[in-house]
């Protein structure tokens, strides 16, 4: 294995690490709006474990009066040359 390649792969290990370990919770979905990924953060924070989720929509996650709202973004996104990433958090417990 070359220097380069061995380089990416301790790079690679060391994110992957820190995204699993990480407090908050971080969610990678796919634009079928499923479940690609579910860190430990997540599952303590919405009491699933990532075999739960995985693959499954992310509607399941949030209230249903945003699941419709959540779904039309996902649908946009990247559709223009102006598109912006939203990122926006609602305190558990509101709904």
């Amino acid at each position: 294995m070359s220097k380069k390649s061995a380089a990416l792969v301790r790079s690679s290990v060391s994110l992957t690490s820190i995204l699993e370990n990480a407090e908050d919770a971080i969610i990678s979905i796919d634009s079928m709006q499923k479940i690609l990924m579910f860190n430990k953060g997540a599952e303590k924070i919405f009491g699933y474990s990532s075999e739960e989720v995985l693959g499954r929509k992310i509607g399941i996650l949030m209230p249903y009066t945003l699941r419709s709202v959540h779904t039309k973004y996902v649908q946009n996104f990247g559709k223009s040359d102006d598109f912006q990433l939203i990122v926006f958090a609602i305190p558990l417990g509101v709904f």
